[in-house]
């Protein structure tokens, strides 16, 4: 994945977006309107995230793949590791 297929805005905010792709896969796992949610409960509607998310949705729509080539961003980068799976006991 080239940095031009998934960042939204400038240059200057890939380390942000990165970031929050992160967010997006670990802990809403993948799942954008459970991300809207939190944001809307919490009254940060104006926030950069809130525009973040709004964009990613969107992409998603138009972009099926978007979140498995995202998923693998995550996966690769090391810097936020997926959990261990669940043993059922």
């Amino acid at each position: 994945m080239t940095p031009g297929s998934c960042w939204p805005r400038s240059q200057g905010e890939w380390v942000t977006d990165f970031l929050r792709y992160h967010v997006l896969v670990r802990v809403f796992d993948g799942d954008a309107n459970a991300w809207l949610e939190v944001l809307k409960r919490h009254e940060r509607a104006q926030t950069r995230e809130m525009i973040f998310v709004q964009w990613i949705q969107n992409r998603l729509r138009s972009d099926p793949e978007l979140l498995a080539r995202l998923r693998d961003l995550v996966d690769t980068s090391g810097l936020w590791p997926s959990p261990p799976a669940r043993r059922n006991i």
